[in-house]
């Protein structure tokens, strides 16, 4: 069987948050007509956001190809530059519209759990993002030709192979986490809790995973800004979610069944 490729992979996951994000609103008591408007908007400018991060941590791949910025093929995307600034696009959008933007973002999480779990599967079948060698069971190998391949090559580890030397399948570990942040986001819906605490718990959840799986990743698939860059940001996220997170636990007492909403519609 022929793999899609990576562009079907962060197609499918941009579509799967947009329909599961209505749903998932929707069962919240928010208009599915808004919320397919704000989330359509998100949607588009995680893709902006997306390149723009990875313009400022990858410019030398800009430098004589200035119209990479605008090629529709979707490659070049950087993570935590997308859910930046689709979160800022949402938070006004839902101001605009007069909505708890917490409540919506909470109810977004599982959207948002499988779609980064889907775009992680394809940069595991696309080979980027790869981790260092392992002998663990479940290393992967990589054909002659691959980002994994061409590393280790480079370094001196492989001469005459035809594939790499097996490595951490950090795009599945990132790939997991996305699933079991969203299904437990998806249990905590159920629970009467205060507005922001499933989108915070998942923020704190997400980034602590992401930074202790940044530990087996290879360094040739992580650009040189991105050395510290990344752990900063993952601190900053980390510090701040579990700041909001003890405000919410000091005011969960206040919290009662019916009160603090009605549906949007």
């Amino acid at each position: 069987m022929t793999d899609p490729g990576y562009e079907f992979y962060l197609a499918s996951s941009l579509v799967l948050f947009f329909l599961l994000g209505v749903l998932f609103a929707w069962r919240r008591g928010f208009s599915p007509g808004k919320t397919a408007v704000i989330l359509g908007l998100v949607v588009f400018d995680a893709l902006v956001g997306a390149r723009l991060w990875n313009l400022v941590t990858n410019p030398t791949y800009y430098v004589g190809q200035p119209d990479a910025w605008f090629r529709l093929h979707l490659t070049g995307f950087s993570l935590y530059g997308g859910l930046l600034l689709g979160a800022g696009t949402g938070l006004l959008l839902t101001r605009f519209f007069r909505w708890p933007p917490l409540r919506l973002a909470d109810a977004l999480i599982p959207a948002v759990g499988l779609a980064i779990a889907v775009a992680k599967v394809g940069c595991f079948f696309n080979g980027c993002c790869y981790g260092l060698p392992t002998d663990l069971p479940w290393g992967v190998t990589y054909p002659s030709g691959s980002l994994p391949y061409l590393d280790q090559f480079s370094r001196g580890w492989i001469l005459f192979s035809a594939q790499s030397m097996p490595v951490h399948p950090t795009q599945l570990y990132e790939a997991l986490a996305g699933l079991l942040g969203g299904a437990g986001a998806i249990w905590l819906l159920n629970k009467k809790l205060p507005d922001g605490v499933i989108f915070w718990a998942f923020v704190l959840w997400f980034s602590a995973c992401r930074w202790l799986i940044s530990l087996w990743r290879a360094s040739g698939s992580i650009l040189p800004i991105r050395h510290w860059l990344d752990p900063v940001l993952y601190a900053l996220l980390i510090a701040i979610a579990t700041l909001m997170l003890v405000r919410s636990a000091r005011i969960a007492g206040r919290m009662h069944a019916g009160i603090g909403f009605r549906p949007a519609r």
